[in-house]
C-alpha cells in the first residue's frame, strides 16, 4: 500500500494478531524487535514507530491532571 499511494497514505490497518505496539521498541537504537515473524511489514512497523515516538508519546508524556467533576 505504501509503494501505490506512498505520502497520501493517511491510516493503516494491521490485520492479524501481529500489532506494532506488541513489540518492543528500543530508544536507544531505535529497533524494533518482535516476538514472531514480521518480514512481510517490517519497513511499515519501522514507519509506525517513528510516527509514534515523534508525534504521539510527546503528547502523551508528562505529568498527568486529574480533575474531580
Amino acid at each position: 500500500m505504501v509503494c501505490r499511494y506512498g505520502k497520501d497514505t493517511k491510516v493503516l490497518h494491521y490485520i492479524g494478531p501481529a500489532k506494532p505496539w506488541h513489540s518492543r521498541y528500543d530508544t536507544a537504537t531505535g529497533q524494533v524487535h518482535t516476538a514472531g515473524d514480521v518480514t512481510n511489514y517490517a519497513v511499515l512497523l519501522k514507519l509506525w514507530w517513528n510516527v509514534y515516538m515523534q508525534h504521539v508519546r510527546p503528547s502523551i508524556e508528562g505529568p498527568m491532571v486529574c480533575q474531580s467533576l
